[in-house]
């Protein structure tokens, strides 16, 4: 028998949110599905809902500072959905692959307008799995919670050098969030995504 009484009782303690406007640096982990997009990965990575969306589950761990190994989650859209019909395109994959093109500016330290060959070369992968382990710079927003559900943090948008209140890893502010006290952090080496002359870049890198 397992007897559970002892354990001490903490359920009236409240979980306090990440704050609203909170910047730091995270580390991105990509949660399997099942489905594959061959666009996006010849890997078993997605998932898909009644309607046809079909979505990558996200988690999020800050790196640092006040809220350092706080984990939150999010879903990217990356498929499905209605159409725009201006571009052909569903809505929740322009948004999806704009996304991914702001993490990627954000973990390499590009300014979003360098259209530089070397900035070009950089934001191009073989695949999506790449972004896996990645370390970056993001703003963080707290979604109110619908039909019964808790409020929660989500990555409202990552953060490039262009913003202000970008945090590098190299900055003296590295990895703290703001309107936190300044605490030294040790420089955390960045995932390399090295692209070569024979990668093949994805259908939606092409637009």
């Amino acid at each position: 028998m397992i007897d559970f009484n002892e354990v001490p009782n903490d359920s009236n303690n409240s979980f306090e949110l990440i704050p609203a406007g909170t910047v730091a640096r995270v580390i991105l982990t990509m949660k399997r599905g099942p489905e594959v997009i061959p666009d996006y990965s010849t890997q078993p990575l997605f998932k898909q809902g009644q309607t046809g969306t079909k979505w990558l589950e996200c988690e999020f761990t800050v790196v640092g500072g006040a809220y350092d190994k706080r984990k939150f989650w999010q879903n990217i859209m990356v498929d499905g959905g209605k159409i725009n019909p201006e571009s052909g395109m569903p809505w929740c994959k322009e948004i999806g692959i704009r996304t991914f093109r702001d993490i990627i500016n954000s973990a390499f330290a590009l300014d979003p307008n360098d259209t530089s060959p070397e900035a070009a070369n950089r934001r191009k992968v073989n695949d999506l799995t790449a972004l896996d382990g990645a370390t970056f710079c993001v703003k963080v927003a707290v979604e109110k919670g619908t039909n019964g559900y808790a409020d929660k943090n989500k990555m409202l948008v990552a953060l490039a050098p262009n913003s202000k209140e970008y945090i590098g890893v190299n900055t003296p502010q590295m990895q703290q969030p703001v309107g936190q006290p300044q605490v030294t952090q040790p420089n955390v080496a960045q995932p390399q995504v090295q692209p070569t002359a024979n990668n093949t870049v994805p259908n939606w890198a092409k637009q």
